[in-house]
């Protein structure tokens, strides 16, 4: 068991190793995911969220569901508030993902 990445290039790059997890090929030249019949590129990743990690976890989300790139999000909360680096008025507005609670 890992802890969740503490930036969004080390998840990106975790998530990677994962989705690449299967990907040892047989004689014919297939691997174990297209054995199983799951095509390339359909991977998902789950990951277990502690509430210090949410932050940025919610970013990725939001980041991934739109399409949007996710190297520029951050896991603290003050980024995304309005006048913050990331938050609602900034011109770099990305992700999102302040998610109400403490932090």
């Amino acid at each position: 068991m890992f802890d969740f990445p503490l930036n969004p290039i080390d998840y990106l790059h975790r998530a990677g190793r994962t989705a690449r997890g299967g990907a040892d090929r047989d004689r014919s030249g297939k691997s174990e995911g297209q054995r199983r019949g799951v095509r390339p590129g359909n991977g998902r990743v789950t990951a277990l969220v502690a509430k210090r990690d949410r932050v940025l976890a919610m970013a990725i989300e939001n980041a991934v569901r739109n399409g949007e790139p996710i190297d520029g999000l951050s896991s603290r909360k003050s980024d995304y508030l309005p006048g913050g680096r990331l938050g609602a008025g900034s011109s770099g507005s990305r992700g999102g993902g302040g998610g109400g609670g403490d932090g």
